[in-house]
């Protein structure tokens, strides 16, 4: 469906309940502006299909949606309770989000249900609360089958992101038995003077934790005050070649276990493995990220449930210049609890060590595979 250059201010939400494309005439052009009724659950569109078995693509491309700062712009949702049932044709791409947000309670430019998968590309993101999530499926997410690199995730990737604004919050999160991958995304928080943290992977307290969360390939250039780059609470993590560019001071990955009881905790931090994260300005010498377990820690152990690459494959190109894709069978890198990566230096690393169990690549090709698929 062709939407034609036009402004709307919506006082309701658009649920679509089956596949769709919808399609914009492009940011500037076709705006819509949030009037919807304040509340955690409030969005200018929700995409829930009536029958998520039936598993239908969905496409968001060419909108501006703007929250206004009464709450978020796009929820994606899949109300099924059967694991087997995700859904994992969902594409949103060449948008513009901004002012999603609400200062009362959480809000967010894209939240995405648990068991919802495909891939959220190219899409411009300036001043939200919190650009992404994704959560909400709990035991229906933790049921349906995981590995690392696989399809069965969000991918957030080639996105651009501007934060300015004081109220700005987390770039991505996830929990509730959510799993996302964000990669390749350039990120500029630098006068966004409200957070000093940029990722969060929540474990399980109240709710089911994060299954599993992959951010790699970032650049984000932020400002000196911002001292974290991400809060890993629970779930596996595969954490690498992240750039932040900073004046000044370092910027630290902390892991943390907010429960307690008998080891292995629900949920908790496991096969997680992080290397080759720098920070530094945009020229000279750049630093390992700083890493520390700063709760729980009898929990979350160096060598056991998290590990730190030591040495791997010397790339044949500056780690500022990415691959286009993973490439399979490289000889593994090795790990150690011990020593950090040493800085400018890209390791490759394949899931035999990763997931201790199935071989293949640790990453999925990019581009995902719905962004060549119409």
């Amino acid at each position: 469906m062709v939407v034609p250059a036009g402004s709307a201010t919506w006082s309701t939400t658009l649920t679509v309940t089956k596949g769709i494309t919808l399609i914009g005439a492009g940011a500037g052009k076709t705006v819509i502006t949030s009037a919807v009724s304040p509340s955690y659950y409030s969005f200018i569109i929700n995409y829930r299909p009536a029958n998520p078995a039936l598993d239908e693509a969905f496409r968001l491309t060419g909108f501006e949606l703007n929250g206004a700062w009464v709450g978020g712009c796009l929820f994606l949702e899949n109300p099924t309770t059967d694991s087997t049932k995700p859904l994992t044709k969902l594409r949103v791409d060449n948008n513009y989000f901004h002012d999603c947000g609400n200062t009362s309670f959480s809000s967010r430019a894209i939240l995405a249900n648990g068991m919802a998968w495909g891939v959220i590309d190219h899409n411009n993101f300036r001043n939200n609360q919190k650009t992404f999530d994704e959560e909400l499926s709990d035991n229906v997410g933790w049921g349906a089958a995981f590995a690392s690199g696989s399809a069965n995730y969000m991918y957030f990737e080639d996105n651009t992101i501007t934060n300015s604004d004081s109220r700005c919050s987390l770039i991505t999160s996830g929990g509730q038995g959510g799993r996302y991958v964000v990669r390749y995304n350039t990120i500029d928080t630098v006068l966004a003077t409200g957070v000093g943290q940029h990722f969060d992977i929540h474990g399980n307290l109240s709710d089911r934790g994060t299954v599993g969360a992959e951010i790699y390939g970032n650049t984000i250039r932020t400002r000196t005050g911002a001292y974290q780059f991400l809060d890993h609470r629970g779930g596996t993590g595969m954490i690498f070649n992240n750039r932040v560019i900073k004046p000044s001071s370092d910027i630290a990955i902390q892991l943390r276990e907010e429960d307690t009881g008998t080891y292995p905790l629900l949920d908790q931090i496991k096969n997680s493995y992080y290397w080759s994260n720098t920070y530094g300005s945009s020229s000279g010498t750049e630093a390992s990220m700083g890493m520390n377990v700063s709760e729980g820690s009898a929990y979350v152990q160096a060598g056991r449930d998290y590990f730190v690459a030591s040495s791997g494959p010397q790339a044949s190109r500056p780690r500022r210049v990415r691959p286009a894709r993973c490439t399979q069978r490289a000889k593994p890198a090795s790990f150690t609890s011990v020593r950090r990566p040493t800085p400018g230096r890209r390791y490759t690393v394949r899931s035999p060590i990763l997931t201790r169990s199935s071989p293949g690549r640790h990453c999925r090709v990019r581009p995902q595979p719905l962004r060549t698929s119409g």
